[in-house]
């Protein structure tokens, strides 16, 4: 096989989103011999047409054609990030991992995290129920430790060139088989989403769906974790880089002042605390406009104290434009739309807040008790 027939290369996309060339003329060969051999069928064409009437065949075709290529920590400096991230995350984290093989890059993600000491919980998601298998299973042979990063930890090593990875990692991550591109495969918004070297693999219309699906999990200000030729930044403006080159990271793109929101807290501003006094809730202001935005926040405080949660969200709103960057007023935000049980706002402003200054102890609290509450609604 030459080249892949066009009615069979559409199947190949309807059944995981992929462009049939990703895997290669002779790859795509030698999964339809097996497929022809399996389903009794005697042509190409004849294939096509099997697999586009029976969804479980098209799934089990399309997962022949993956492999595996995967080991722990690779592109180490993406895993440098996720500890800088983590140190300044105010306690919790929660994690995409898509596609996750068997599972290398979730267990990585788990080991940089345990060891930052945040609180954390794992999806790892993929569309072979074989790699989920594997995954679950925990053991790994030689070819995964290729990186030299994978020896500071002390569980990536084990006799006979094999390791097993301990309950304290295991625990926290949640495998499972789904396709990323498709509603329910994961749920909820995440801090952090790990999606390495799939979207070189998809067809236009398949990376489109894939991107959309990535936004609409990433909380604000998530960071995604991309392959080097994914292209996210490069092909869709809604996407703008992130941290150091290599660490080939992006987010949701913004404009003007929010993307002073976008620096990331290294590990020496993560380690000075400050409580809600020490801030600066001008943001940034000196002098009268600083006086005019104190008076404006007590105001603020006391419109919330007396009950008038509508009109203190207002007042809220209008200074956050204005102030977007005020570690104080997005805590007092956050709080306001608490009060009001509008735990997704509350979440929002936690986040931010903590983003802005992630020593506050009071922003710390807050988002985990409001995460509580959504979990309990959920």
């Amino acid at each position: 096989m030459t080249e892949i027939p066009p009615d069979l290369a559409d199947a190949i996309e309807l059944g995981c989103g992929a462009r049939a060339d990703a895997f290669g003329a002779a790859g795509v060969e030698a999964a339809a011999r097996e497929a022809m051999a399996r389903l009794g069928v005697g042509s190409v064409g004849g294939l096509a047409r099997a697999l586009l009437g029976n969804p479980e065949e098209l799934r089990a075709f399309c997962e022949s054609l993956c492999v595996p290529e995967t080991w722990f920590f690779r592109q180490p400096e993406s895993f440098d990030m996720l500890a800088e991230l983590a140190a300044g995350c105010g306690g919790f984290m929660r994690v995409l991992c898509a596609p996750c093989s068997v599972g290398c890059e979730a267990y990585s993600i788990a080991a940089v995290l345990e060891r930052a000491g945040v609180d954390f919980e794992i999806d790892a998601v993929d569309f072979s129920e074989k790699f989920i298998e594997a995954a679950r299973s925990g053991e790994f042979g030689k070819g995964c430790f290729r990186s030299k990063r994978a020896a500071d930890f002390g569980y990536f090593a084990g006799g006979g060139g094999r390791a097993k990875m301990p309950a304290s990692l295991s625990k926290r991550i949640r495998f499972r088989a789904a396709d990323i591109l498709s509603e329910g495969s994961a749920e909820g918004k995440y801090d952090v989403i790990f999606c390495r070297n799939l979207a070189i693999y998809l067809s236009a219309r398949a990376k489109r769906r894939l991107f959309d699906r990535l936004l609409s999990l990433a909380a604000d200000g998530a960071v995604i974790f991309c392959g080097h030729a994914d292209g996210f930044a490069d092909s869709d403006p809604r996407f703008e880089r992130a941290g150091p080159a290599r660490a080939f990271a992006v987010r949701a793109a913004r404009t003007g002042d929010a993307r002073k929101l976008r620096k990331i807290p290294n590990r020496e501003t993560a380690a000075k605390p400050r409580g809600l006094a020490e801030m600066s809730a001008a943001g940034g202001c000196t002098g009268a406009a600083a006086e005019n935005f104190d008076s404006d926040i007590r105001s603020l405080r006391a419109l919330a104290d007396r009950g008038l949660i509508g009109a203190a969200r207002e007042k809220c709103s209008a200074l956050l434009c204005s102030h977007p960057d005020s570690p104080g007023l997005n805590l007092l935000a956050a709080q306001i739309f608490s009060a009001s049980a509008d735990l997704e706002n509350a979440e929002k402003y936690f986040r931010r807040a903590l983003y802005l200054d992630p020593g506050n102890a009071d922003a710390s609290l807050g988002l985990k008790l409001v995460r509580r509450r959504l979990a309990r609604e959920a």
